[in-house]
C-alpha cells in the first residue's frame, strides 16, 4: 500500500447566518489546466485495455457472486482457491490485519483529501476500509447535501487500486460502490443523492480501480489524477503509472488534461 501524504483539504468558506456551502466560494478563473488533445499512444493503450476489459467482463461478470455488503472478508485464510495461489500468488489480507496496518497511518488515510494507491488490491479489502474511514470524516463534517457529496467524491478520487485479475477489479469496484450507497442510506437525515452523483461514482471507480500488472506492466496502466483547486469541480490529468514511479521529484507532463468539471458531470467530461 502506497500513501501520498499530500492532503487535498476540502475548504468550506464561512458565510454569515447559515452553514458554509461548497458553492459559496468566489468564482475562480479556470485557467489552471487547459484541456488538451489525447496523446495517440496513450489513447491506443486506453482503447486496447478497454476493449479487452469489456470482452472479459461479459464473460466473467456472470460468475461473480452477488455482493450485497462491502465487507467481503469471507475467504478462509485469505485464499479463494489453491490454483490462484499457485498461478498468481494471491493471498488476501484479513480484516484484523487490514485494520491493524491502517491504524498505523490512520491520521493520513482517513483524511478525505489524501491519496492512497494499493498496487495489488485483490478484491479491495484495504480500499474498502480506507474509504470507510474517509467517509466517516466526511459525514461528521458535512453540513449540506452538496458538501457531503463533494466530500465523498473527493474521498473516492484519492483511492486507487490495481489488480492483475478482472474478477478482483470488478468485485472491488462493486464493494466500494455499495459502501457509498450505504453512506447515504445510513445517514440520520432526509438527504437524497443529486442526479449524477452515482454516475460520477461509477466513472471514478472505472478510472481508479484498474486492471493491470503494476510490477511488469506499469507503462501500460493509465492513472488519472484528480485535483480540485476550488469547491465543486475537478481537473483531470492522465499519466502512466511508470511515469509517476520515476524518482524525478516532480510530476511529468500529462498525456492529457480535462478542464474543470462539476462533480456531478464527471462522466461527461470527455
Amino acid at each position: 500500500m502506497a500513501v501520498d501524504y499530500e492532503d487535498r483539504r476540502i475548504e468550506m468558506p464561512r458565510t454569515k447566518g447559515r452553514a458554509a456551502s461548497l458553492f459559496d466560494a468566489p468564482a475562480v478563473e479556470e485557467v489552471a489546466v487547459e484541456p488538451s488533445e489525447p496523446d495517440p499512444k496513450l489513447q491506443g493503450l486506453h482503447a486496447a485495455a478497454a476493449a479487452k476489459a469489456a470482452a472479459d467482463e461479459v464473460r466473467l461478470v456472470k460468475r461473480l457472486p452477488k455482493i450485497e455488503k462491502p465487507e467481503g472478508f469471507d475467504h478462509e485464510d485469505g485464499i479463494k482457491s489453491r490454483a490462484r495461489v499457485q498461478s498468481i500468488g494471491e493471498v488476501l489480507t484479513g480484516e484484523r490485519e487490514v485494520n491493524a496496518m491502517l491504524d498505523l497511518v490512520d491520521d493520513t488515510v482517513r483524511r478525505p483529501g489524501s491519496r492512497v494507491l494499493e498496487p495489488a488490491c485483490g478484491n479491495g479489502n484495504f480500499l474498502v476500509e480506507i474509504l470507510r474511514r474517509k467517509l466517516a470524516m466526511v459525514a461528521a463534517e458535512a453540513k449540506t447535501p452538496e458538501a457531503f457529496e463533494f466530500g465523498a467524491i473527493t474521498a473516492l478520487t484519492g483511492t486507487y487500486g490495481i489488480d492483475i485479475t478482472l474478477e478482483n477489479v470488478l468485485e472491488a469496484r462493486e464493494r466500494l460502490r455499495i459502501l457509498l450507497v450505504d453512506a447515504y442510506s445510513t445517514r440520520k437525515n432526509p438527504w437524497r443523492p443529486n442526479d449524477g452523483f452515482y454516475d460520477s461514482v461509477q466513472y471514478i471507480l472505472g478510472t481508479n480501480i484498474i486492471l493491470g500488472d503494476s510490477w511488469k506492466g506499469a507503462h501500460k496502466i493509465v492513472v488519472v489524477e484528480y485535483t480540485s483547486p476550488f469547491p465543486g469541480k475537478f481537473f483531470q490529468r492522465f499519466f502512466t503509472l511508470a511515469e509517476l514511479e520515476r524518482p524525478s521529484g516532480r510530476l511529468p507532463k500529462p498525456h492529457r488534461t480535462v478542464g474543470a468539471t462539476h462533480y456531478l458531470e464527471l462522466r461527461h467530461a470527455d
